[in-house]
């Protein structure tokens, strides 16, 4: 798997990975959006015990991993308090 970007955003960090897929026999784009509960001192938090909510988004027809989060105003909001 690759790290594709890493973005601050909303509190939280933004991700987009890419991976072979042997069941599609072809490359696959996600991104993954950690929320401020995640980060300790900006960065991802080390702990294995640590749990937090996370949002991810996987493609589809008419949206991408890339252009999905920008039509979401509302993830600013859902996404940190997820974890409340």
């Amino acid at each position: 798997m690759n790290l594709l970007s890493q973005n601050k955003a909303f509190g939280g960090l933004h991700q987009r990975f890419e991976h072979h897929s042997s069941a599609l026999k072809c490359t696959m784009k996600f991104a993954i959006f950690l929320p401020p509960q995640a980060l300790v001192n900006g960065e991802i938090s080390q702990q294995k015990s640590f749990k937090v909510p996370s949002l991810y988004w996987l493609s589809g027809l008419t949206c991408t991993d890339e252009n999905q989060p920008l039509s979401i105003e509302e993830v600013d909001v859902m996404a940190p308090k997820a974890g409340e």
